[in-house]
């Protein structure tokens, strides 16, 4: 199955903006099929969702409906504070400013709140940028430091059952750190 989701999923929750309705029911059809699939979660895929301001967060509860080996939020470009955010069932926050001529600052105290809730619940989180005219104008820094946290795939265990023959082979490899498969290509680098 692909999803492809384009400007309509920018679309408000609130019921008077049109077809913000129909479009959130479509999502949680397409929750409800991805969850009858028998094969589902493949032990490979991470889904996501973006979430730029505190009108998006049902996102994330459509998300956590959906079984998947790694689930993450893409809270960029974030445009103001997340109060009604829950993290739980969530394994990965992304977060940063915008950028660009046009570019909307991004307050530092937002990304403390999300910080310190990824902080108690064991979240991993990826501050990218500040933001501002370019990418690199605001830095990277929160509170003296970088935050470079990517989700611990090497306690993902197979979703299969050990003595079965799992469809997609050698699930170990499939859920291995991307810096493993990388280390074993010539040529190949992680940074």
């Amino acid at each position: 199955m692909t999803v492809i989701c384009g400007p309509a999923d920018r679309l408000s929750e609130d019921e008077a903006v049109p077809l913000a309705r129909p479009v959130r029911e479509d999502v949680r059809k397409r929750v409800a099929n991805w969850n009858a699939l028998s094969f589902w979660p493949l032990p490979n895929v991470w889904i996501g969702t973006s979430i730029e301001s505190d009108e998006y967060c049902w996102r994330a509860d459509e998300l956590r409906g959906i079984p998947a080996a790694v689930r993450f939020l893409s809270l960029e470009p974030l445009l103001g504070p997340v109060p009604s955010l829950e993290l739980s069932r969530i394994d990965w926050v992304i977060v940063g400013g915008e950028s660009g001529p046009a570019h909307r600052a991004l307050d530092l105290a937002w990304v403390r709140d999300i910080r310190d809730q990824c902080v108690d619940l064991r979240v991993a989180l990826l501050s990218k940028q500040v933001g501002g005219l370019t990418p690199k104008a605001g830095g990277r820094l929160l509170d003296g430091r970088t935050w470079d946290e990517y989700p611990d795939t090497a306690d993902m265990v197979a979703l299969w059952p050990s003595h079965e023959k799992s469809p997609w082979g050698d699930l170990e490899a499939l859920t291995s750190p991307a810096s493993e498969r990388l280390a074993e290509r010539p040529g190949a680098a992680c940074t």
